[in-house]
């Protein structure tokens, strides 16, 4: 008897749930006819003392999968490798695989001195990472010596808020995008 009430809008089957809960009466309404739109249908079936099961039934066309990399085959085809300017070993850890997963090797350092060694062996690091908060040097002061070296690599800033720093100084010191914390897959 109850059952048939349910799905109507502002209808509920104890109506001491809504004092208790401070429920509606419209989530199945509006769960119904979503099924419905998507030519569909939603019906419960309940034993007293057992508990209820709504169940739908919806038209959706079958999926598919992409299978391309979500780089450009050109960066993966030079066996690019990312840099990673960080003093937290973790992070650095952290990055390094995530980056691998995508395909890329990782080259993670925790200094600055490090990161300017680095560069000054291999020219060919097309994506510099470096967090904002080094202890022994200024991060715009370590992107303008990095472009120095290698002057068509991508300098991405790891910062707490994209846009919390100034962007004609970022500019100055050849910084290319602002990246916020923390540092994520996607």
């Amino acid at each position: 008897e109850q059952q048939r009430k349910l799905f109507h809008s502002f209808e509920q089957a104890d109506g001491s749930i809504s004092r208790r809960f401070g429920g509606s009466g419209l989530g199945l309404a509006i769960s119904k006819s979503i099924v419905t739109m998507m030519g569909g249908e939603m019906w419960i079936e309940s034993e007293p003392g057992i508990g209820s099961s709504f169940i739908f039934t919806i038209q959706a066309k079958t999926g598919f999968t992409r299978s391309e990399h979500i780089l450009d085959h050109r960066i993966l085809e030079k066996n690019a490798d990312i840099m990673l300017v960080d003093p937290m070993a973790d992070i650095r850890n952290h990055f390094a695989e995530t980056v691998f997963h995508i395909g890329l090797g990782c080259k993670s350092v925790s200094t600055a001195e490090e990161a300017l060694a680095l560069l000054e062996e291999n020219h060919h690091i097309p994506f510099i990472f470096i967090n904002d908060q080094l202890p022994d040097i200024d991060c715009f002061e370590l992107s303008k010596a990095m472009k120095r070296i290698v002057p068509d690599a991508m300098i991405l800033l790891i910062c707490p808020s994209e846009g919390s720093l100034e962007d004609e100084k970022a500019l100055h010191a050849g910084i290319s995008q602002f990246i916020s914390k923390p540092l994520l897959p996607s």
